[in-house]
């Protein structure tokens, strides 16, 4: 019996370590997402920026 709880508390151990890793990953992407989209807005904003001065130049 005694077998069967060290083996229970080492699964839930590793499943505890495994969640924590995926919730650390998973933060990590989300962090990087951020950042993207703040990059993708800076994109957005030069070249609307860029288009605005070639049709302003055009006339």
């Amino acid at each position: 019996m005694q077998r069967k709880v060290a083996r229970s508390e080492a699964e839930v151990k590793r499943l505890e370590r495994d969640v924590q890793r995926r919730e650390s990953d998973s933060k990590r992407a989300g962090e990087r997402l951020q950042e993207q989209d703040k990059t993708i807005a800076e994109l957005q904003k030069q070249l609307q920026e860029l288009q605005s001065g070639q049709s302003g130049g055009q006339h």
